[in-house]
């Protein structure tokens, strides 16, 4: 059985939109001076579209937890 290449592909991309780090905007009348970034999405989305994304990685790439380095994930990722 096959995968839904374009189901695939959506759900990676809504992960990543939901994941984009961005700068909130200051309150009204207020400026701050901070490089703190937030998720677009909620956290509760993210996880869900995580544990999507995770199982669409293990058919397309079985050893991606192995393979994809970690060395750089406290300072790259989140």
């Amino acid at each position: 059985m096959g995968m839904d290449i374009a189901w695939a592909r959506e759900e990676l991309a809504q992960f990543l939109k939901l994941t984009e780090l961005y700068r909130p905007d200051d309150p009204p009348g207020i400026f701050t001076v901070t490089s703190r970034r937030s998720n677009r999405g909620a956290q509760a989305d993210i996880v869900a579209s995580a544990h999507v994304v995770e199982q669409i990685l293990d058919r397309v790439l079985p050893r991606w937890r192995t393979e994809v380095p970690s060395d750089r994930n406290k300072t790259v990722n989140r």
